[in-house]
């Protein structure tokens, strides 16, 4: 198995197997004070081969401020059960599972880089974001 996305939006949500993004793909993000909200949700899906179909598959999602996990500040355990409705033809490749973990609230303690880790079974992806001060501003934001 393995994760075909992974990735911080300003919000997402699953309807009918499918992911539904809007400011995809966020990877700095600015704050003004500390300890902060993270104000983003984590969108994910989870490539599963129909011979795992109507098994329980597990995963684990933690969000650390080194790579080494030492400085988790959350951890998610999930399970869920890959499979279509009765009637389906299955497909011959691995299908796309999606899921949503809300991250908005989760206390990020400073600035700093931080790692999402998700791991199913012998898969492992990693995310990586940073968090600076709103002062700082992304690129491109300074004034003329």
């Amino acid at each position: 198995m393995t994760f075909s996305v992974l990735l911080l939006a300003d919000h997402a949500a699953v309807s009918d197997g499918a992911l539904y993004i809007n400011g995809g793909g966020i990877n700095l993000l600015g704050k003004d004070s500390f300890p902060a909200p993270l104000e983003a949700m984590l969108a994910a899906a989870i490539d599963v081969p129909v011979d795992r179909f109507g098994t329980p598959i597990r995963f684990t999602v933690t969000v650390s401020a080194d790579d080494e996990g030492q400085d988790e500040i959350a951890h998610v355990d999930g399970e869920f059960v890959a499979g279509f409705k009765p009637g389906i033809d299955l497909p011959p490749h691995p299908a796309s599972n999606p899921f949503v973990i809300d991250l908005r609230l989760l206390a990020i303690p400073k600035a700093g880089n931080y790692v999402i880790k998700a791991q199913t079974g012998d898969a492992e992806q990693r995310l990586y974001f940073s968090v600076v001060h709103a002062s700082v501003g992304p690129i491109g934001d300074e004034p003329e």
